[in-house]
This record gives C-alpha cells, sequence and structure tokens, in this order.
C-alpha cells in the first residue's frame, strides 16, 4: 500500500526511543533475629504495590556507601549500630530506567 501510495520513504514511522535514565540505589539488606525488613512500594508507578528491600536512590553517583547506607537507615527511623558490609552490587535495566544498586 505504501508502494502504491509513493510513501515507501515514510514508513514505516519510526519511533524514538527515550533515553535511559541511570539512578544508583542503596538497599539496605537489614536483619534482626532472622526476620528481614522490607518495605511496600506505592500503589503509582515504576513495580507498584511489590515487596523489596528498603532503598534510597541518591542523586550522584556512588561515592560513600557508608554515608548512603546512614542516610537510609536514619530515614526509616533506626540507629545503625554495626559496620555496614557490602553484600553485592547490581545492574538492573528497564526500557527507560538503569538502576545501579549498592546492597548494604
Amino acid at each position: 500500500e505504501a508502494y502504491q501510495h509513493k510513501d515507501t520513504d515514510k514508513l514505516p514511522v519510526r519511533i524514538k526511543k527515550t533515553k535511559v535514565v541511570e539512578v544508583p540505589l542503596f538497599v539496605g539488606i537489614l536483619q534482626y533475629k532472622g526476620y528481614y525488613l522490607l518495605h511496600k512500594r506505592p500503589n503509582r508507578g515504576l513495580l507498584r504495590s511489590m515487596w523489596e528491600f528498603p532503598s534510597l536512590e541518591m542523586v550522584s553517583a556512588f561515592e560513600d556507601g557508608e554515608r548512603g547506607l546512614e542516610e537510609l537507615v536514619q530515614a526509616l527511623g533506626f540507629d545503625l549500630s554495626l559496620q555496614p558490609v557490602l553484600v553485592k552490587e547490581i545492574t538492573h535495566v528497564f526500557s527507560h530506567r538503569k538502576w545501579f544498586m549498592k546492597a548494604f
């Protein structure tokens, strides 16, 4: 049909890809007597209503893991009494976001 209407240079319509936003996250794996602290995400947005370990989105790149973890723990209303240990660094790519996570 495009050939008949001489529109072959216009079809198929190409959709511009959205830019992938890179997001650094600190993730706190908090355990006490065999229990883990989980947080339920809001009912809107990305991964709505799913359960996760508490996390804190950082504006800048990872500079100081301990400081980021302290901010996360304070935001939850707890005191950090132990030295944090980096458990794992994880990257997860969505269609429009790329999470760089440091789990402590």
